[in-house]
């Protein structure tokens, strides 16, 4: 017999958006938590589901914590981080409710019946700080394209040299 217990999400860039979006509806709807591990790319999961309703589901998600791998250098999953990192010093500051507003609605989430998919209550975050090399010999637009391709790319992560901190973000 198969179980939800031995399924996992997984994905990178616009697979982890799309298994972000799966297992958000497996949390809020069947209230199945699946283990996943996302490759991150944050932006394009409102290709994933756009219409999805608005509910509470931040309340729902709230024990669905995945694991996010994030490298800051990637502008396209980066603000993941400081997403997390800005809602823990806000609640240190003694501003929880305005985190708890502003963490749970987008911009767009507030004038429209949408929700913002790319939010999370809670995440394990794995941030590769190892330094870039591939782009020190490159100059120009060419620098920059190759200095995106490593931060992006999915080899980062199995890396020898690779050097990563952890974190652990619970709601």
């Amino acid at each position: 017999m198969i179980s939800y217990q031995n399924v996992w999400l997984a994905g990178h860039s616009l697979g982890s958006s799309l298994a972000l979006a799966v297992g958000r509806e497996m949390a809020k709807r069947f209230k199945v938590r699946l283990e996943t591990y996302f490759l991150w790319t944050a932006g394009l999961t409102a290709v994933a589901a756009a219409d999805v309703i608005k509910t509470d589901s931040f309340d729902a998600l709230s024990d669905w914590v995945p694991h996010l791998f994030i490298n800051p250098a990637d502008p396209l999953c980066s603000e993941y981080a400081g997403y997390f990192e800005h809602k823990e010093y806000m609640e240190t500051i003694g501003e929880g409710e305005i985190v708890r507003v502003s963490t749970e609605n987008s911009i767009r989430s507030i004038f429209s019946s949408r929700e913002a998919l790319h939010l999370l209550p809670s995440a394990h975050i794995t941030l590769n700080v190892t330094a870039a090399t591939r782009s020190k010999e490159a100059h120009g637009i060419w620098e920059k394209w190759l200095r995106f391709k490593e931060a992006h790319g999915i080899d980062q992560w199995w890396r020898r040299e690779l050097r990563v901190k952890y974190k652990h973000y619970q709601r």
